[in-house]
């Protein structure tokens, strides 16, 4: 009996045990309560920075160490995560909101994990399943107290035709709140194509995310602005963009909104910009100022009361409003590669340049000595001390002081240093004085083991995560391979590099530019007439100016040297060179050689790597330059990038720029202008089973194409002549015309479509423009038609 009693203590200890035991683990799980919100509204577009804010109640202890994000990923039966880090300080018994910055680019399973000053982990729990918006996806972001007084805003749309039958499809925009969210990165920001602000305490934004709004409009973004008797309000923080003063309010009665209440409206006086009308609403007074590459619109009243409320044509309104100055891109449905993605890049990234290795003569005479001495030389000694039987000791020694010697000149010369591969793209907004750098990095970091590379904590930074297998079979199951971090700088942390290794890496960045790189070009006696100049930091070489397929080289710029004058010849010949042949003509064939010449191999910018990073960029989607050919380019080999630092160590920078700067031709208001073939093209509204050949402006497939043929915004359209006859050897091709008036396509017989005032109303839109399809029928190829306009500068 008494040892059954024994047993029954025993077995009640062990059962306290297990429950406090559960009990310890049931309190563990709420150390800490976390909660994470990702994106906008639950927004999320793949390869844009995206912000997510983690709210911490640590019922803990006192913790201080860091936060991540953990994307999941699987290779075969094993997972990897990638980590998005920042550091945390955190109270017993206090609550944080920590922000940071994670660019995605897949639907993922995600993690949050909290770890001590000694990384061990002390919390993590499962997110959420990732799931990303539509890449294609419009977003519109308000600011707003009243935001539900807005939500009809989620009725406008892009403009897009159904051409596959008569009737439209529209892209229609997702509305996401900002009041609590509005970032100071205006990267995050570029999500949106459209912002709203209206009825909403501008003050409350903070200096940094007045910026971030303003260099978001700069770079491309529709700003619009709700006043009328909310005016004080929404305007008071804004004077960093604001280009009206307000006087006063005026109120009037509109018949076509069906009440008796009165608009009120604002009563100003107009700094800069114009005051605008939407066609048949002329009582809706509008304001626009085009700020860099976007457009801020101010409306003269406020968008959520009424009597403009309760409008039933409001979002029709608003519709107008949006597209007439949107900054969107028409789908082109092409497959081709992101410009940083092509291989042409990732190969001359990759490898080093031959004036950072050992020369081959210095490799040649050391093998020589190396043959000789461990040959001959010491056969010949040791025989004549008759000591041959010393050969088992001298020949290794004679290797180490060999491998020592190359090893000294191959790393400890000119390898000591890390480096950074890069080529650039730089972007530059004469009007506002800015360049969108965008880089693409080769990192060696010549060392085995974790690289820590650093940059600068304003720039954008992400690598092109490629699922290389030879590197992940390196890590075992549940390994980080890769860490953002985030701290004083941004880094990039690559887990068990090797010594070998290129890491590729995308990096974004905002450069001032001190002067204009352009002065004023105008039209004279059929010439084009200009200044270039250049006060800007950047080093320019090997100048070229093109409009349309005509283009002219003004060489570099000498030493002092700041402005060179050029003129050039202009006709209206329909003939259009494609990019291929440009590229020929400028930089000749590829030379495939083998013999080089010693400043051809020593070149960074040799013409055939001018060749290979100007076909990537003529056949990018992503080039400003597809759109109007009046452009300018150069190189340069400045030094872009910031301090960059691998494991605390200065890299060495290999810089190749090419600059790109669209052109204008100043003109007067009221001035006639005529702009010829070649210059402008059409977006591509609709390509159905055709694939996209830029350099050679070509399509081609069993399918067709839809056109949109539409003047630069500044100029009312007089007349425009497209050129269908450019697919001149496609005989058995059909043409459509998109008739407004009656919904649908009409076939047209002749090679020229000329739109004037005598069919401006049937096939013309403001906003659309004139709708061109072409079906190859059994050819299978479209030369992309050209076109010439005729028209007044508004």
């Amino acid at each position: 009996m008494k040892y059954s009693s024994d047993r029954k203590k025993n077995l009640i200890f062990l059962i306290l045990v297990l429950c406090l035991g559960l009990s310890s683990t049931s309190y563990g799980e709420q150390k800490f309560e976390v909660d994470v919100d990702i994106g906008f509204d639950g927004y999320i577009k793949p390869d844009e920075a995206t912000p997510v804010w983690i709210e911490v109640k640590n019922n803990f202890k006192d913790i201080e160490g860091k936060i991540q994000i953990l994307e999941q990923n699987k290779y075969g039966k094993k997972n990897y995560y990638i980590a998005h880090s920042k550091d945390i300080n955190i109270a017993k018994g206090s609550t944080k909101i920590i922000d940071m910055e994670c660019t995605f680019n897949r639907n993922n399973l995600l993690y949050v994990r909290i770890l001590d000053k000694n990384d061990n982990v002390v919390f993590r729990k499962i997110v959420k399943y990732l799931r990303m918006s539509r890449p294609d996806g419009i977003f519109m972001g308000i600011l707003s107290e009243e935001t539900d007084s807005l939500r009809y805003l989620s009725k406008t749309y892009r403009y897009s035709m159904n051409y596959s039958g008569t009737g439209s499809k529209k892209s229609f925009f997702e509305i996401a709140q900002l009041n609590d969210k509005m970032p100071e990165n205006y990267r995050i920001l570029n999500m949106f194509q459209v912002i709203v602000i209206n009825n909403y305490d501008s003050e409350k934004l903070n200096i940094k995310q007045q910026e971030a709004l303003k260099e978001w409009i700069e770079s491309g973004g529709l700003l619009i602005l709700g006043t009328g008797p909310n005016y004080q309000k929404t305007l008071s923080g804004l004077d960093n963009i604001s280009f009206l003063d307000v006087v006063g309010i005026k109120e009037i009665n509109i018949n076509k909104f069906g009440n008796d209440k009165s608009l009120r409206l604002i009563d100003t006086v107009l700094n800069e910009g114009e005051k605008i009308f939407i066609e048949d609403n002329e009582g809706l007074e509008l304001y626009h100022k085009k700020l860099g590459k976007g457009n801020i619109i101010i409306t003269g009243f406020d968008m959520g009361i009424s009597p403009f409320k309760d409008w039933d044509k409001k979002d029709e309104f608003m519709n107008e409003v949006i597209n007439k100055y949107l900054n969107v891109d028409i789908t082109t449905y092409d497959d081709d590669s992101p410009m940083m993605g092509t291989h042409r890049f990732d190969d001359i990234v990759s490898y080093l340049p031959y004036n950072l290795l050992p020369s081959v003569k210095s490799i040649l005479i050391i093998l020589i000595l190396f043959i000789l001495l461990v040959g001959p030389i010491n056969y010949f000694i040791l025989k004549r001390i008759d000591k041959r039987e010393l050969l088992w000791i001298t020949i290794p020694i004679i290797v180490i002081i060999f491998y020592a010697v190359i090893y000294f000149l191959g790393f400890k010369t000119r390898l000591r240093q890390p480096i950074a591969n890069n080529i650039s793209i730089v972007k530059v907004d004469n009007e506002a004085k800015i360049a969108q750098v965008r880089t693409k990095s080769g990192i060696m970091g010549f060392k085995n083991g974790d690289w820590d590379v650093a940059f600068n904590k304003e720039n954008g930074i992400e690598t092109q995560e490629r699922k290389d297998y030879d590197v992940i079979q390196r890590f075992a199951d549940g390994e980080i391979i890769t860490e953002y971090y985030s701290d004083k700088d941004n880094h990039i942390i690559f887990k068990k590099a090797g010594i070998l290794d290129v890491k590729t890496i995308l990096i974004d960045k905002e450069m001032k530019i001190k002067d204009k790189i352009v002065s004023d070009i105008k039209i004279k006696d059929g010439k084009l007439v200009g200044t270039i100049n250049n006060a800007s930091d950047l080093k320019l070489e090997d100048i070229v100016i093109f409009y349309g397929s005509k283009y002219k080289k003004l060489g570099s710029f000498k030493e002092g040297e700041l402005s060179k004058k050029f003129e050039m010849n202009i006709n209206n010949s329909k003939v259009i060179k494609d990019w291929y042949s440009i590229i020929v003509s400028l930089y000749g064939n590829r030379n495939y050689r083998y013999q080089k010449t010693k400043d051809e191999v020593e070149n960074i910018l040799n013409n055939n790597t001018k060749r290979d990073i100007l076909e990537a960029v003529f056949g990018s989607k992503e080039s400003v330059i597809n759109k109007n050919r009046f452009f300018m380019l150069a190189w340069s080999r400045s030094q872009l990038e910031d301090s960059i630092r691998i494991n605390g160590k200065e890299v060495k920078n290999i810089d190749r720029n090419l600059v790109l700067i669209p052109l204008n031709i100043k003109y007067q208001k009221g001035e006639k202008v005529s702009i010829p073939y070649g210059v402008l093209y059409p977006e591509i509204e609709d390509n159905h089973n055709m694939h996209l050949d830029r350099n050679n402006m070509i399509l081609y497939g069993e399918g067709y194409a839809v056109f949109r043929f539409k003047p630069q915004y500044n100029i009312n359209l007089s007349s425009m002549t497209i050129d269908t006859d450019i697919s001149r050897n496609n005989t058995k091709r059909e043409i459509y015309i998109y008739n407004y008036n009656k919904k649908e396509w009409e076939k047209w017989d002749e090679a020229n479509i000329t739109i004037d005032s005598s069919n401006m109303n049937k096939y013309y839109r403001i906003n659309e423009g004139t709708l061109i399809k072409i079906d190859p029928k059994n050819d299978m190829e479209i030369f992309i038609p050209t076109f010439e306009v005729k028209g007044v500068i508004k």
